[in-house]
């Protein structure tokens, strides 16, 4: 037997070798009883041509997971005409995209979908098209659609980028049939989440499922994959949110390289991404989702200052064009919301913070009743109240008056209320008891349309073509024109009847800066050097998110002509100070008088580094520098540099929606260098001590060709003398290194840390071992053993806080704290003993006023700080020296010495 040149067609199917036998047949053909024919030759394009074929089938099939355009184009079309499903997107674009942009500019042309994303219309059809399609016909497209989203996803196992926007669009504005019952909007962001990590889209991070290892979409990095992850990730949060249950996407690099890639293209998708981010951390750190764990209002003090700032600085960093949108400010109220949330925790009541939201979850033992009402609780339920009135506000701004529908849903409440009636007469339920309500709600709802109505009617006047203030009242009987008899006399109602505020707003919303400062008498001064700064009043009046203090005429009046502000002022021959000095006044971000509170707030203004004089800036702190606000009995008052303090005078003067003025009596002081601030502060052992040591920092001397590194954004805390004194023997036995590392342990390098973000926390200091602080229920604050004296000193490049004691290098235990004892006994050096001299003398600065700082602190604050026991004679007061603050020092200026004590009673 030989072997054949060409296998026979059974041998070749089997891949088997084919052999022939004597009669000419293969064995196995023989075998087999089938005829032994040599099989046809084959060549590799035809291979090559078959295994093409097998894989364009298999790509249709992975494609091929919506149903047709045969399917679902027809049934949309049999119930909803062409021109009708272009306005619903129409509608759906200007209204529901602006609430969540995820979806593309293609996705939502009617043209492109119905020729490829026929699922995906179906969902934007069924689901978000409030008001514009009958309800039996909109209940229709949403069963149809979930049973699409059945038997494509659960039955056949489909996948696709298309049906990941279908899910969220129905997840996003889910749609509940009346009758019928199916799945749920929380299911259908698992699935649309499940479904984006195994078509890839995910990122890395994320592993597909095994058997979706070969499903992954096509071009999974573009954008609007990109835009599609991150709405997965809103969508999750979201739910989390709503009910308190761990989110299923978590914060990933690249959920953070999504977000960068949108800042050029879409930075509206990327900051509600990035304020969702604060929001899952809010719900972290507060244990929001965690019903195991209890924080009270006092346990979360620290945490929920943290997170305040956290949202205040992401709404600073909005763009102008984004800040001004209702819908960020309403993401800026939810925020707030659920930091203050804490305060109406009981250890049991946290699992009624998840939805369903109906009255009869809560029982009478589950509302929060704090034994002591404290400082920090009525906080934080104004906080929660005005987050929830501007929810509701920012809400009625986004939403339409055909969308909210007030009658429509008045007229159904009274229905449920009837039928409450009926079968609980005597108000069992709670809910019944509730429902009473719409009774007056409908009287309410009634008197609020008749108002609204007059108001629109107002406004949708040309208040120009009125003429009201050129109208001739002069004119006789026969002159009148009795053509238009209605209109002439609503022209004499109106101009009597108008209220002055509103023919105010009307002008100022057409006007700018500079016309508004010329409509006060009092603000003349400013108003002539804001035109001495070329190009700021037309900045000013065309910024947004900004909150100008504006000093009036005896502000500046009363600036001291010796000191260069004062100089620039009068002479106006300095434009670079004028323009520092106003700028210090203008803070970033809207902050109403009502917004401010006992607990001071500490802001940024737009004074940056980039304005300088002999080679030194005016300011350098990395986003401009900071000043305070905080609420002194019914004063709102400003803490500028080195405690200036001015007080508020004419509140809440508003340009348009996006500039908010106050009138203040005292012009702010810019923040002091820390060796100028020491000296001039009588702290001259903490400026010896620094001098000595050659830090190899430039703390903000004076001397503008130091050779020290210069730094900034940074936190120190200061002993006074006495705590140098006593522990004086360590000091003469310590060699500089030593000194170095010591004062380094006082300094919290990169972080700017106000007493607000004081609290029961570690922090490590610039030389690397933690610093532990502590508040006590007294309100006095801690680092390590010693006790903050005067907090929040603001220089030009950080901030100081005055404490009793020096710091070693030692790693504190907070249990072993003792405030009862004075600061003698709580030296942290043992064996430590006073002396009378240091080994180290202080700068001096002389009479030099080049820099534009402000003077010493007033001795009366510190002795309000910190009481003299009586007897005890006051050593080392500070110099008085003349700044542009000083009106608001003196006991006759802007606060008494009484109300000096109020605000920094607060602030410890």
């Amino acid at each position: 037997m030989k072997q054949r040149s060409r296998a026979c067609e059974l041998c070749q199917k089997l891949k088997a070798k084919c052999e022939a036998s004597s009669t000419g047949k293969c064995d196995r053909c023989k075998r087999a009883g089938v005829e032994c024919v040599p099989a046809a030759p084959r060549f590799q394009r035809d291979r090559i041509a078959e295994l093409e074929a097998q894989v364009e089938e298999l790509t249709s099939r992975r494609l091929r997971d919506t149903p047709t355009d045969e399917s679902l184009i027809p049934f949309i079309d049999a119930r909803i005409h062409h021109d009708e499903q272009r306005r619903v997107l129409t509608a759906y674009t200007a209204h529901n995209a602006v609430v969540w942009p995820f979806l593309s500019v293609a996705d939502t042309d009617l043209d492109h979908l119905r020729e490829t994303s026929s699922l995906l219309l179906l969902a934007l059809l069924a689901f978000p098209g409030d008001t514009l399609l009958p309800a039996h016909v909109q209940e229709e497209l949403v069963l149809k659609a979930m049973s699409i989203f059945g038997e494509e996803i659960i039955a056949k196992g489909n996948r696709s980028l298309e049906m990941v926007k279908a899910l969220l669009t129905a997840a996003f504005w889910f749609r509940q049939a009346r009758q019928v019952p199916h799945g749920h909007c929380y299911q259908l962001t698992q699935l649309a989440v499940d479904m984006a990590i195994d078509i890839g889209i995910a990122g890395p991070q994320l592993v597909r499922t095994p058997p979706a290892y070969f499903s992954e979409t096509e071009n999974p990095t573009s954008l609007d994959a990109r835009k599609t992850w991150i709405a997965c990730f809103l969508a999750a949060a979201s739910n989390s949110l709503c009910i308190r249950r761990p989110t299923i996407v978590t914060w990933t690099p690249y959920l953070e390289e999504c977000i960068q890639c949108l800042d050029k293209t879409d930075d509206c998708l990327a900051h509600m991404a990035r304020i969702m981010k604060i929001c899952n951390q809010i719900a972290g750190k507060l244990g929001l989702c965690d019903l195991t764990v209890y924080n009270s209002v006092e346990d979360a003090r620290d945490q929920m200052a943290t997170l305040r700032g956290l949202v205040l600085a992401w709404h600073a960093q909005l763009p102008a064009a984004l800040a001004s949108r209702p819908v960020f400010s309403f993401w800026r109220e939810i925020a707030g919301l659920l930091i203050h949330e804490v305060v109406l925790h009981t250890q049991t009541n946290k699992a009624l913070f998840a939805g369903p939201y109906v009255p009869g979850k809560i029982g009478v033992k589950d509302f929060a009743a704090p034994a002591k009402l404290s400082t920090e609780v009525v906080f934080t339920l104004q906080s929660l109240l005005k987050a929830c009135h501007g929810l509701h506000n920012s809400l009625g701004q986004i939403s339409t008056t055909d969308q909210v529908a007030l009658s429509a849903n008045m007229q159904k409440l009274e229905d449920v209320a009837l039928v409450l009636d009926t079968i609980d007469p005597f108000l069992a339920s709670y809910t019944t008891t509730v429902l009473q309500s719409s009774r007056w709600l409908r009287t309410w709802l009634n008197d609020y349309d008749a108002i609204t109505r007059r108001i629109q009617n107002i406004n949708s006047l040309n208040i120009n073509s009125l003429n009201i203030n050129s109208l001739n009242t002069s004119r006789s009987l026969h002159e009148t024109p009795i053509q238009q008899p209605n209109l002439t006399i609503f022209k004499m109602h109106l101009s009597t009847l108008l209220p002055i505020s509103l023919l105010s707003g009307l002008a100022l919303a057409q006007g700018d800066l500079a016309g508004l400062l010329q409509s006060q008498d009092d603000l003349s001064t400013l108003l002539e050097l804001v035109g001495l700064v070329d190009g700021l009043a037309e900045t000013l009046a065309s910024s947004s998110n900004i909150t100008i203090f504006a000093p009036t005429n005896t502000a500046f009046d009363n600036v001291p002509i010796e000191i260069p502000e004062g100089e620039a002022i009068a002479y106006k021959n300095d434009t670079i100070a004028i323009g520092a000095l106003l700028a210090n006044h203008v803070f970033k971000g809207l902050y109403p008088a009502e917004v401010v509170t006992d607990l001071p707030t500490f802001a940024q203004t737009l004074l940056d580094s980039s304005y300088v004089n002999y080679q030194q800036p005016f300011s350098n702190f990395t986003g401009g520098q900071y000043n305070g606000l905080v609420k002194n009995g019914a004063d709102v008052c400003v803490l500028s540099g080195e405690e200036t303090i001015s007080t508020v005078t004419e509140a809440d003067i508003k340009l348009g929606d996006g500039i908010i003025i106050h009138k203040i009596d005292t012009v702010l002081s810019f923040g002091a260098p820390f060796q100028l601030f020491t000296a001039r502060a009588k702290l001259l052992a903490m400026n010896a001590a620094v001098e000595a040591a050659q830090l190899g920092l430039a703390f903000g001397e004076t001397e503008a060709d130091s050779p020290a590194v210069n730094i900034s954004d940074f936190t120190i805390f200061v002993p006074n003398d006495a705590a140098f004194e006593a522990i004086g023997s360590v000091l003469q036995d310590a060699d500089q290194e030593t000194l170095q590392a010591v004062l380094s342990h006082h300094m919290i390098e990169n972080n700017v840390i106000f007493s607000t973000a004081l609290g029961n926390v570690t922090v490590p200091s610039a030389q690397g071992i933690d610093l532990t602080f502590t508040v006590l229920p007294d309100g006095t604050a801690w680092v390590n053993g010693a006790k903050i004296l005067l907090p929040n000193v603001i220089l030009f490049n950080g901030v100081a806080h005055i404490i009793d004691s020096v710091l070693n290098l030692e790693v504190f235990d907070r249990n072993t704290l003792t405030p009862s004892a004075p600061a003698a006994d709580r030296v942290a050096f043992p064996n430590a003993s006073p002396v009378s001299k240091l080994p180290f003398s202080s700068v001096s600065f002389g009479n030099d006023l080049a820099t534009y700082t402000t003077p010493a602190l007033l001795s009366t604050m510190a002795a309000v700080a910190t009481p003299t026991p009586e007897g005890e004679a006051t050593s080392g007061a500070p110099e008085t020296v003349p700044t542009a603050g000083a009106a608001g020092r003196g006991a006759v200026g802007a606060l008494a010495v009484g109300a000096v004590a109020g605000v920094f009673a607060v602030m410890l």
